[in-house]
């Protein structure tokens, strides 16, 4: 639980820092950050169903416009 929620602190804080969120982009840095945390293959669908359950509704709302 605590390195899928160091993913989503990082993802907030990568999303955060784009004026515009590119798709390909967002999956490749999920890809990335959740191999460096050991957590596999994470989707966005998995990591905002991760954001919902973390009460983080902004998080998920950004990553469902997403999809």
């Amino acid at each position: 639980m605590l390195r899928q929620r160091d993913l989503m602190k990082r993802i907030d804080n990568y999303l955060e820092s784009r004026v515009t969120a590119d798709s390909d982009a967002v999956v490749a840095r999920i890809d990335k950050i959740s191999r460096q945390l050991g957590l596999g293959s994470v989707t966005i669908e998995d990591l905002r169903h991760a954001a919902l359950r973390a009460d983080r509704r902004a998080q998920a709302d950004q990553l469902a416009r997403l999809r």
